[in-house]
């Protein structure tokens, strides 16, 4: 790819988010250079172990979109691996900056509602205290501390966003999960399946992010309508041109939380109960209002 004085590094650009922003610039005709572990990019390395070589390179905006989300950890060596992607390889990435920190006009780090640390919650907004536990949500508080750090000490403008469950062709696990699910017949809604849950398109967050140069600042992003449950089931089904997935009363899947509980392994335990059935929903009218966010709801778009 030619070198030019204005590309835009996109880490991660061959994952699941990626692949949207990394098209999106390709179809606006935007230059851009990509990083990441495949030997499609521009730059292939594993920031989780390595600092890339960018002192040469005429960068003036980074989209740092690499991460490890989508993964339950097993053990020790399981948890880690969160912390090495997506803290120490930001480090590293920000480390690999500094020589050329003047010349970027913005840093954009895509980091996730998990930082709240909530299971259930009506319209959390930015204010909202970072409580995250697990290795994942701990492992984005700390990378977000570090960017907001450097941005501030090379002055180079930091925009965070913090994302929900992302919906788009081959799906993350959660919604890979329901999709799987109901395709096998084995899907089980719990209760009415009412419970709201917050969710964006990854295509809308790909195109806003082409028209928010030198932008600063923490935000949610949401698609504005938080489907509930059932609306997002419904809605896969259509899609798959199935029936839609039976449902257990709400008083059986509390029972078998319960056991759940008590038995190692069991599927069904309270927090994921609790997970299911509780309003989850996050507060995006910063964004609407300073950045001119106009996302579009998730259950009226072919993402299948």
């Amino acid at each position: 790819m030619e070198l030019t004085t204005n590309q835009t590094l996109i880490t991660g650009a061959y994952g699941f988010l990626g692949s949207y922003i990394r098209r999106a610039f390709e179809q606006s005709h935007v230059p851009y250079l990509t990083l990441g572990q495949s030997d499609l990019n521009d730059i292939q390395i594993n920031l989780a172990k390595d600092e890339p070589e960018l002192d040469n390179r005429q960068i003036e905006r980074v989209v740092h979109a690499a991460g490890l989300a989508h993964h339950i950890p097993k053990g020790r060596n399981g948890a880690q691996k969160f912390y090495d992607v997506n803290l120490e390889g930001t480090e590293n990435l920000l480390f690999s900056l500094v020589p050329i920190a003047d010349q970027l006009k913005q840093f954009i780090y895509i980091s996730t509602v998990a930082v709240y640390g909530r299971l259930y919650g009506e319209m959390v907004n930015e204010n909202a205290p970072l409580q995250g536990k697990s290795p994942y949500a701990q492992s984005k508080m700390y990378a977000e501390e570090q960017v907001i750090k450097w941005c501030v000490q090379y002055n180079v403008p930091g925009l965070i966003l913090r994302l929900p469950v992302v919906a788009g062709r081959n799906a993350p696990q959660r919604i890979r999960d329901i999709i799987n699910g109901i395709e096998r017949g084995r899907y089980l809604r719990i209760g009415d399946g009412k419970a709201r849950k917050s969710m964006i398109l990854a295509e809308d967050l790909a195109l806003h992010i082409l028209k928010w140069q030198g932008r600063q600042g923490i935000y949610n992003l949401t698609d504005g309508y938080h489907p509930s449950l059932f609306e997002i089931e419904s809605y896969i089904a259509k899609q798959l041109n199935l029936d839609l997935p039976r449902s257990m009363p709400d008083w059986q899947a509390r029972i078998l939380s319960g056991i759940g509980d008590l038995v190692p392994g069991f599927k069904m335990h309270s927090r994921l109960y609790q997970s299911i059935t509780s309003e989850m929903t996050f507060d995006d009218s910063k964004a609407r209002k300073q950045l001119d966010w106009k996302p579009r709801r998730v259950i009226d778009v072919d993402w299948m």
